[in-house]
């Protein structure tokens, strides 16, 4: 069990996803106030240490741990937060159609999930939101990539399926930008305004009180369904 006075949270993906947790001194590019700032206000006794890691995408995450990666080490965290939006992104590349290409997401989030558990590392994963700005209503025949709506669909998906079977936790992007409305709180695809930004870091500090890691309470386990769930 981590100290309870101390919780170490990694946050590990694009500046964009990091941007939506950590505040511009931890490495965000827009809040003021990150989930480290947000959990002081709340519990003063409480340190949450936030480190950020940048990388491209799940495939690149699993590399490093698997070659040993510093990552988990003396210094390994309590918390890692992931997100399927770099994914989304980059999902026309993993695979020679849709199918294989989120079962190659898939496969490399279930690894990263076994590697994290293994090593004692509770795992949230933020879902991506569905809304394009850019998109109007039109016809999509023809075209050589997925609307990037219908790609984030598809991930957000997967996310509840690997959910279930290894028991992560799921901070939810799509539902929390669709409570606050899309319109002015999305620059562009997956890239969140400050208001937007200060909502995803509130509901993932709600999700690290859930756990216990703020309150000294017991600590909450993560249990999946399936074969890999521990």
């Amino acid at each position: 069990m981590p100290d309870q006075n101390q919780v170490k949270v990694l946050v590990a993906g694009s500046l964009h996803h990091v941007s939506t947790m950590a505040s511009q001194p931890d490495g965000g590019s827009v809040l003021a106030a990150g989930i480290a700032e947000i959990a002081a206000s709340r519990y003063p006794a409480v340190r949450v240490d936030l480190d950020v890691e940048i990388v491209a995408g799940f495939d690149e995450l699993r590399g490093r741990l698997e070659a040993g990666s510093v990552l988990l080490g003396e210094s390994t965290p309590d918390v890692v937060i992931l997100s399927v939006d770099d994914e989304v992104r980059r999902l026309g590349s993993r695979g020679p159609d849709p199918a294989s290409a989120v079962e190659a997401v898939r496969g490399d989030l279930v690894a990263l999930t076994r590697l994290f558990k293994a090593a004692g590392v509770r795992v949230l994963v933020a879902n991506a939101c569905t809304v394009d700005p850019e998109s109007w209503p039109r016809t999509y025949a023809g075209l050589d990539q997925e609307p990037v709506g219908l790609r984030a669909h598809r991930l957000d998906v997967m996310l509840v399926e690997v959910s279930h079977t290894e028991g992560i936790s799921v901070i939810d992007v799509d539902r929390a930008i669709a409570e606050l409305g899309a319109t002015g709180r999305l620059d562009a695809a997956m890239v969140y305004g400050p208001e937007a930004c200060e909502r995803i870091a509130e509901d993932t500090v709600i999700v690290l009180e859930d756990y216990g890691f703020l309150d000294g309470r017991p600590l909450l386990e993560q249990v999946g369904a399936g074969s890999g769930g521990a």
